[in-house]
């Protein structure tokens, strides 16, 4: 693996192997932006479109126009990120929030600002807390029950946010990762919530409606060699 002058990773690959056996490496990329720009530049060559230099990273030039754009509403991201707790789509949606607050070199620090920054203006317990991803595999990520919960309340406060946050979790014995959980209980298709599971780890925390029609918040995290317990409790 090496790098040429224009930022380009070089992988030469040689040997040779054995019949039905495989065998696999990983590589960092070193680059992003031009690999990024290496994919455009290949995909536009092969229909045959003609691109003048070479696939490279930099500031866009002054005089440029948008021949295309793609675009998609942010919930076709969030509801399988959530629904299915999908870490790699949370990843994604955690750099996003640093580059769009005006992140460009490190989005991930830019994103645990920004974070912080609106849970003071909802008023949120936070300063306890610590956020080092966006999909929580991290051991060294810290919540508290009272901190999730007055998210979720901050969030009710707000019906556009609200409608949006509930319907993206996922519904108990219905969807999602708590569709075979519940069932056959006052629970299913009645709690919507985000279940949040490690080794010897497991959270679930959303909303769940009375009888008498009252919304009610929920957190709760369960650490130890007995969450498998506490789970069926």
């Amino acid at each position: 693996l090496s790098t040429d002058k224009k930022g380009m990773q070089i992988i030469k690959v040689s040997g040779s192997l054995r019949a039905n056996k495989t065998k696999g490496y990983r590589y960092k990329m070193q680059n992003p932006p031009v690999v990024v720009a290496g994919m455009i530049y290949d995909r536009l060559r092969t229909r045959g479109v003609a691109v003048s230099g070479g696939p490279a990273s930099g500031e866009s030039p002054r005089k440029t126009r948008v021949i295309a754009q793609i675009e998609r509403p942010i919930l076709d991201v969030l509801t399988p990120m959530m629904k299915r707790s999908d870490n790699r789509l949370a990843e994604y949606m955690f750099k996003i929030i640093g580059g769009s607050a005006g992140g460009r070199e490190n989005t991930a620090e830019k994103s645990v600002e920004t974070i912080k920054q609106r849970m003071r203006i909802s008023r949120v317990d936070f300063d306890q807390c610590v956020v080092n991803d966006g999909s929580g595999l991290s051991r060294r990520n810290c919540l508290s029950a009272n901190s999730l919960i007055s998210i979720l309340k901050a969030a009710h406060q707000n019906p556009r946010l609200h409608e949006a946050l509930y319907s993206t979790m996922s519904v108990a014995g219905v969807d999602g990762t708590l569709r075979k959980r519940m069932r056959k209980t006052d629970a299913a298709e009645n709690v919507r919530g985000k279940t949040g599971t490690l080794r010897n780890t497991s959270a679930l925390t959303g909303y769940v409606t009375t009888q008498d029609g009252e919304v009610l918040a929920f957190a709760m995290l369960m650490n130890g060699y007995n969450i498998g317990t506490y789970r069926n409790v």
